[in-house]
């Protein structure tokens, strides 16, 4: 019966890691499909309805808000990070496509106050641009009124594009690319803030296209996060 137990909680957690797996599978196949392709001007899947032209424009042609957490001489010290205040994002805090609570640190109300290039604001994405540039965050509810850190950018959208679109778009293997093609440096490597509105963006004229693409990819980040969440608590009973 013990042995039975535990070989019944292993074939769980595999099945749900191999869930886990299959939906990063599709996720990633997905986003081949319904972006268009280098040199090409639609993608190759779309939702049924859809049949307007989609545009391509760099992000500083889209009047985006782009700003940075480099504050210079009032950039927080070591010993200036709290256990608690206001959350101080970093870059390990940008894990899979969102921002994540483990190993948060905090600066207090006062500096908040004062560096204010860097607040973000719910549905606002996130870019690292130094180190290990081009990671990608959406901000959820739970870090509105956060702020960055010296190695992480903020886009915010305006009224012509839906950020969770642009949240996935910049995902794709083609934005990556382009994204890595505008670092400078060989030890430390930096994306300059100037060089996001560099940023080729290829996205429906229709608001609405582009908000069924953002659910979609949202419902399946969702799901990817269910399973791996079930995978960590089953591991946590099992031992």
């Amino acid at each position: 019966q013990i042995g039975l137990f535990f070989t019944n909680l292993d074939n769980l957690i595999t099945l749900h890691q191999r869930k886990c797996d299959k939906l990063i599978i599709f996720k990633k196949a997905m986003l081949e499909k319904m972006f268009p392709k280098n040199g090409e001007n639609l993608p190759e899947v779309r939702f049924e309805g859809f049949n307007d032209d989609w545009e391509q424009r760099k992000l500083e042609e889209l009047d985006f808000i782009i700003s940075d957490g480099n504050y210079g001489e009032l950039y927080p010290k070591a010993n200036e990070l709290l256990s608690e205040g206001v959350p101080f994002i970093r870059v390990n805090n940008l894990v899979d496509g969102y921002l994540v609570h483990k190993d948060l640190v905090y600066i207090s109300e006062k500096q908040h106050s004062v560096l204010t290039s860097g607040h973000l604001k719910a549905n606002d994405i996130l870019i690292t641009t130094r180190g290990e540039i081009g990671k990608i965050a959406l901000v959820d509810s739970s870090f509105e009124n956060a702020n960055i850190n010296a190695q992480i950018c903020l886009i915010r959208t305006q009224e012509n594009m839906a950020s969770k679109y642009l949240h996935q778009y910049l995902q794709t293997n083609l934005s990556q690319m382009e994204i890595t093609s505008f670092q400078t440096g060989s030890a430390l490597k930096q994306l300059p803030k100037k060089r996001l509105g560099d940023i080729t963006i290829n996205y429906p004229s229709l608001m609405e296209e582009q908000i069924q693409i953002g659910n979609f990819f949202t419902n399946l980040d969702n799901l990817i996060t269910l399973h791996q969440r079930k995978v960590e608590k089953l591991k946590i009973v099992k031992k």
